[in-house]
């Protein structure tokens, strides 16, 4: 990677001296260490340019309105990202600002992570540009696919397609708004004056903000799930209802299909971000388990408060 610093340095008013790899999710995410700061630059596949120029539009805004200070190092012609070929394939990369801080400590801090996470969804109520709308491609149908082009019997396909419908009727029936899309606690940094910045908007959609609530309500684990762990959950969402506002029982019901529909979700982001032989069944064979469990959960918990 070494061979990005003098493109970089070259496009942008900064200088850098080393780049860091520090994860690859849906796409790869660099540490650049300059002299004076550092910065984060992630890059994606160019495929993927007009969803991601439209995150870019609302971390500026959100950075402009003082709500989030997160915010996109422009290149010296001011543009958002730049056109990079990393090992042969064509690619996006984006520079933000570093967020210095420590993890929020969910036991003292999510009081303040719900009031941030509302502030946001506020801000962005008078956002002026129009938002891409994920719908059940996006949330749905990729996930679906993976399953398909791994051969899963016709048995099972067949009953996570129905899962899959089910669930994600709850969500189309809610009025649209902005979501971040991955409001996760991992998304989040606290600073030295314990200010909050949220990052990774590549999620950031017109859907709802309930999918937000749903992200930040889940205490499941993504592998393994237990009823004990479908309970908290609801505590969770109880407990988030009382310091955002008041949840319809359709609104709860949204809240936890989508615990569930996250999982198609993110198991068609795995496929798109790699190879397909590179999708490992174990991973496909869990969440099939994993899906129809949670599913039985639900459908119990809706019998009783419907």
């Amino acid at each position: 990677m070494k061979e990005l610093i003098p493109i970089i340095n070259r496009h942008y008013n900064i200088q850098i001296f080393d780049i860091v790899l520090m994860r690859k999710t849906t796409g790869t995410l660099y540490k650049l260490q300059g002299k004076d700061t550092d910065y984060m630059m992630k890059c994606y596949s160019s495929k993927r340019f007009n969803l991601i120029a439209d995150s870019l539009d609302v971390i500026q805004y959100l950075f402009e309105k003082k709500i989030n200070s997160l915010r996109v190092i422009p290149t010296r012609n001011e543009k958002k990202m730049i056109h990079l070929e990393i090992e042969g394939v064509d690619q996006i990369g984006v520079i933000y600002s570093y967020a210095h801080g420590i993890d929020p400590n969910p036991d003292y801090d999510f009081d303040r992570i719900i009031e941030h996470m509302k502030k946001i969804h506020n801000a962005m109520k008078k956002y002026p540009n129009k938002l891409n709308y994920f719908g059940k491609s996006y949330y749905i149908d990729k996930g679906l696919e993976i399953f398909i082009l791994k051969n899963i019997s016709t048995v099972k396909l067949i009953e996570m397609t129905v899962i899959a419908k089910d669930l994600y009727q709850f969500i189309e029936e809610l009025p649209r708004t902005f979501c971040h899309g991955d409001f996760s606690i991992n998304n989040l940094i606290k600073d030295i004056d314990g200010e909050l910045t949220v990052l990774d908007f590549d999620a950031s959609n017109k859907n709802s903000y309930l999918l937000d609530v749903a992200v930040l309500a889940d205490q499941t684990d993504f592998k393994i799930l237990t009823k004990k762990q479908f309970n908290q959950t609801i505590k969770m969402i109880d407990y988030i209802e009382e310091r955002y506002h008041k949840f319809s029982l359709q609104e709860k019901t949204a809240i936890l299909a989508y615990i569930a529909v996250r999982h198609f979700e993110l198991v068609g982001n795995i496929g798109s971000e790699r190879e397909l032989k590179d999708v490992p069944w174990d991973v496909l064979d869990e969440q099939y388990t994993w899906l129809t469990q949670y599913y039985s959960y639900f459908e119990t918990w809706l019998s009783i408060h419907r």
